[in-house]
């Protein structure tokens, strides 16, 4: 059984991701910091699923307990970095802790992690998959978001640096940047009606499943000859 870890991954597009997974086979290790509510929602509904808290900005402790997952399951396939969190606020008015948090999670967490798992992956010699979660945010910029907007774009960039790197290894390492998304980063969304009319083609905001769905097939060997892309997910909204 192909085992996959996915950050992020008891709420939102994170929980989609773990249950699609596991529902195609893997092993699913959902990796989360904090909230404990949905964490056990998750497991209670999918006690298959092997939920563990780490603290990802720490490379300590991901060093930890990437090693305990090698050690209890024998091999890593997949690696989906979605943790991710918002700090907005305009910029000028933006504080170096808000700067440092987002960079700590959003960057620093995803090089941390990865770092381990594309170490275990190496040393195994059957390749694997990385899929990383950015945002159209990264694409395009966005308002209010210069920290956030900067971690997403700085994602891209790894995915395609990781995908030259590790691509003789048979690791294929791609992106995932989602538009407007049903979570609850945009549940209080005033504007929704607005977006939806003014930017949204198909006229509706994404599910999270839609998401996984796109996840599950680049970590899939139907994707074996795909690495260094990033797939916009967005309801037609950006051209990029």
């Amino acid at each position: 059984m192909k085992v996959a870890i996915v950050t992020g991954g008891t709420r939102g597009i994170g929980r989609s991701i773990s249950i699609e997974l596991y529902k195609e086979g893997y092993k699913v290790i959902a990796i989360y910091q904090g909230n404990k509510a949905t964490a056990q929602s998750l497991a209670d509904e999918y006690p298959d699923i092997d939920v563990q808290t780490c603290d990802i900005s720490r490379e300590k402790d991901v060093s930890k307990i990437i090693k305990t997952i090698y050690e209890t399951y024998g091999r890593i396939d997949c690696l989906i970095n979605n943790a991710g969190i918002t700090r907005d606020g305009y910029f000028l008015m933006m504080s170096t802790e808000k700067w440092g948090t987002v960079l700590n999670v959003n960057i620093l967490g995803a090089v941390n992690i990865s770092k381990s798992v594309l170490r275990y992956m190496k040393v195994k010699k059957n390749g694997g998959k990385v899929v990383n979660i950015s945002s159209t945010s990264g694409v395009t910029g966005q308002i209010g978001q210069a920290n956030y907007s900067a971690t997403k774009g700085a994602i891209i960039s790894l995915t395609k640096s990781w995908a030259k790197e590790f691509a003789a290894d048979n690791i294929n390492v791609n992106c995932v940047s989602p538009g407007f998304i049903n979570t609850d980063m945009t549940s209080n969304l005033k504007n929704k009606a607005e977006i939806i009319e003014n930017l949204i083609p198909l006229q509706r905001f994404g599910d999270p499943q839609e998401v996984a769905w796109l996840v599950a097939f680049l970590s899939s060997d139907k994707a074996n000859y795909i690495t260094g892309k990033n797939f916009v997910i967005d309801g037609g909204m950006i051209n990029d």
